[in-house]
C-alpha cells in the first residue's frame, strides 16, 4: 500500500511539473512574441523617422541654397553695395513637413531617449521646423499684401533719396534673414537627428550626436 501511494504521488508530481513547465513555456513564448513585436514596431518607427528627417534635411538644404541664390544674396549684397535692389515676391510651400512617429519611439526607448539626448534633439528639430514655416508664411503674406502693387513703380517706391530702404519695407530684409537662419538651423538639426536615430537603431554609441 505504501508503494502504491508513493507511486501515485510520483505520478502526480510528474504531471504537476509537466503542467507547470507547459504553462511557463506558454507565458515565456507569449512574452517573447510581445517583445519581438514591440522591437519590430520600434525598428519600423526608426525607419520611418530616419526617412522623414533625412528627406526634410536633404530637401531643406536644396531649398536653402536656392533661397540664398535667388533671394537672400542678391538683395543683401546689393544693399551693402549702396544699390537699390528691388524686393522679390516670395511664395511659401512649407506645409505638412512632418509626419509623426516621435511619441512611439520616445515611449519605447524610455530612459534611453533622455540619456542620449533624443528628446532634446527632437525638440530643437521641431522648433526649427516650426520657425521655417512661420517665417516663410510671414514673408509670403507681407509680399502679397505690400509688394505686389508697388513693384511696378520701381526702386524709388522702396528707397528714399539716400538709397535707404523705407521703414515700411524693413520687414523684407528682416524676414529674409530670419528665414535663412531658420532653414540653416533646420538642416543642421535634421542631419544630427538623422545620425542619432541611425545610431540608436543599431545600438551604437550616440555621444557624437548629443547637443552641446
Amino acid at each position: 500500500m505504501k508503494k502504491f501511494f508513493q507511486s501515485r504521488a510520483a505520478r502526480l508530481l510528474a504531471e504537476f511539473l509537466v503542467v507547470s513547465i507547459g504553462v511557463y513555456a506558454a507565458f515565456s513564448l507569449k512574452d517573447y512574441r510581445e517583445a519581438e513585436g514591440e522591437a519590430r514596431q520600434l525598428r519600423h518607427s526608426y525607419d520611418l523617422l530616419i526617412e522623414e528627417v533625412g528627406s526634410i534635411g536633404f530637401g531643406m538644404d536644396m531649398q536653402l541654397k536656392n533661397f540664398e541664390r535667388d533671394y537672400y544674396e542678391p538683395f543683401m549684397q546689393a544693399m551693402k553695395a549702396g544699390e537699390k535692389p528691388l524686393p522679390k515676391m516670395y511664395y511659401s510651400w512649407y506645409a505638412g513637413l512632418e509626419t509623426g512617429e516621435w511619441q512611439e519611439v520616445i515611449r519605447q526607448s524610455e530612459g534611453e531617449a533622455l540619456d542620449n539626448g533624443l528628446v532634446e534633439s527632437v525638440r530643437y528639430y521641431r522648433q526649427n521646423l516650426g520657425a521655417v514655416v512661420k517665417f516663410a508664411d510671414l514673408l509670403t503674406q507681407n509680399c502679397i499684401d505690400q509688394l505686389g502693387p508697388e513693384l511696378v513703380k520701381g526702386p524709388d517706391a522702396f528707397y528714399d533719396g539716400d538709397a535707404h530702404l523705407r521703414e515700411q519695407y524693413a520687414w523684407y530684409p528682416f524676414y529674409l534673414d530670419r528665414l535663412r537662419q531658420a532653414m540653416t538651423d533646420l538642416v543642421t538639426h535634421a542631419q544630427r537627428l538623422e545620425h542619432l536615430l541611425e545610431a540608436m537603431k543599431k545600438g551604437k554609441d550616440t555621444d557624437d550626436y548629443r547637443l552641446d
